[in-house]
């Protein structure tokens, strides 16, 4: 199994989170530093994106990603699905 499908299990295993995801986007690669990171971005509905729900999400997916993937620095935004329909 990947390092990225093993954080997205991780991920979409979360509960309890304060809005509901409608997809995980993970992406691993090196930062602008050259060290290996992880990139994790939670799509939401627009109407439920505030400070609280980010902080939260981030802490959520941060802590998920370290205990699956340690050495992978993890950098996570929020997307809404609009944006996505928009996107593709």
């Amino acid at each position: 199994m990947s390092t990225a499908t093993a954080i997205r299990n991780a991920l979409e295993s979360l509960s309890g989170l304060p809005a509901p995801i409608y997809a995980w986007e993970i992406t691993e690669g090196l930062d602008s530093t050259d060290d290996p990171a992880v990139w994790i971005c939670a799509v939401i509905a627009e109407e439920t994106f505030n400070p609280e729900t980010y902080r939260a999400l981030a802490d959520e997916a941060r802590a998920a990603s370290r205990d699956v993937a340690p050495d992978l620095w993890p950098y996570v935004s929020i997307r809404s699905v609009g944006e996505m329909d928009t996107a593709t």
